[in-house]
């Protein structure tokens, strides 16, 4: 036991202040055309801006410190945004913001513009405003067409997105709006979703036999999808800085109790339950900053929603590989759900404490 608590403490020394937890960067590319000009309008939250050109504030601080920075930011975007047609790249130049005045804290929307030739059927965008920044990042990209239906990608920084343009060709990707939030929904669990991946594992650690570990997930999955739907329907809403530190603290409880108990009780299910509905405030961030319209939120759901799922069965499928040969040796509970068990407790633990004290939460 001395040295499960040892490794336990190692392991979050390593391990919690190393990695912070999924924070990715979410970029809300909008393409619009209009009489042969292609717009793209570029929206993501101040920190993410600032951070992109080098600053170390997270936010701006009245409208002179944007002024201030304007042409810094005018370069990055131009940069940092390409769009491509079969004939070349377009030229595109800055066009001042999108939106008011920033205030403190809210996402910041800012415009490029430039001439589309005639004839084109394909129109590829590229963002690589991210290129050179450790970390996952995740960006969406919307093509608004008059009368048609709008086009989502979600991609890697530096991949380039292909848009077709021609409506007797449209029909080709119908489909990608939904593959697309199912992508999303995956990477929010691998690779971006670090503290989900511990409360998953959290779940498979009590027992690998099949039946706990359907009940555990079940219970989960219909827990985060009732708080998702709510969420985005805008029924319900909790700050981050409630919800971070809730979703932490709830894998600290779910991997305490997995050394507490050798078996699925009958409260695990309903404590699971609790804490899915948390989890679920949580992944509806990442599908809110992209203010998908209310009357759409259908495809976006469902499709983010199975990709969450394909994750966490990702991550349990990968667990179960690992251990499969122990599970039924008399040291497997001793040497590798204790330790393991106390190890992710600890990370949850060291969480819980930071966000609450207000750190390591994106504003």
């Amino acid at each position: 036991m001395i040295r499960s608590i040892l490794f336990a403490f190692a392991f979050t020394l390593v391990f919690a202040t190393s990695i912070r937890a999924h924070d990715p960067i979410l970029i809300d590319a909008t393409v619009s055309l209009d009489d042969g000009v292609v717009a793209v309008t570029v929206e993501m939250r101040q920190a993410a801006l600032l951070a992109g050109i080098g600053e170390v504030s997270s936010q701006f601080h009245g409208m002179t410190d944007f002024q201030r920075l304007e042409p810094r930011i005018a370069d990055w975007l131009v940069h940092g945004v390409g769009l491509t047609v079969k004939s070349g790249s377009l030229s595109l130049s800055y066009a001042g913001r999108a939106d008011q005045a920033p205030s403190l804290g809210d996402p910041i929307s800012l415009r490029l513009s430039g001439r589309l030739p005639a004839g084109v059927r394909r129109l590829s965008i590229t963002l690589t405003l991210f290129n050179d920044r450790e970390g996952t990042w995740s960006v969406i990209d919307n093509v608004h067409l008059a009368d048609r239906d709008d086009q989502t990608a979600t991609v890697k920084p530096g991949e380039a997105v292909n848009f077709l343009l021609d409506p007797s060709t449209m029909g080709e990707s119908r489909t990608g709006g939904f593959v697309s939030f199912v992508r999303l929904g995956f990477l929010h669990i691998v690779p971006e979703g670090v503290d989900h991946v511990l409360f998953v594992l959290g779940l498979f650690l009590l027992s690998p036999r099949l039946k706990p570990i359907l009940t555990q997930v079940t219970a989960f999955t219909v827990a985060h999808s009732l708080t998702l739907g709510l969420v985005l329907a805008g029924i319900v809403t909790l700050p981050a800085r409630v919800v971070e530190p809730l979703i932490a603290g709830s894998i600290a409880v779910v991997a305490i109790e997995n050394v507490m108990t050798r078996e699925l009780r009958s409260w695990r299910w309903m404590i699971v339950f609790a804490f899915g509905l948390v989890h679920g405030l949580g992944f509806a961030g990442a599908l809110k900053d992209l203010h998908l319209p209310t009357a759409g939120i259908w495809k976006p759901l469902i499709g983010f929603n199975l990709g969450v799922e394909l994750g966490q069965l990702t991550v349990i499928g990968g667990a179960a590989a690992l251990t499969w040969w122990s599970w039924n040796r008399p040291w497997y509970r001793r040497r590798i759900v204790v330790p393991v068990s106390l190890a992710i407790a600890a990370v949850g633990a060291f969480w819980a404490v930071q966000r609450a004290l207000g750190f390591g939460i994106s504003p």
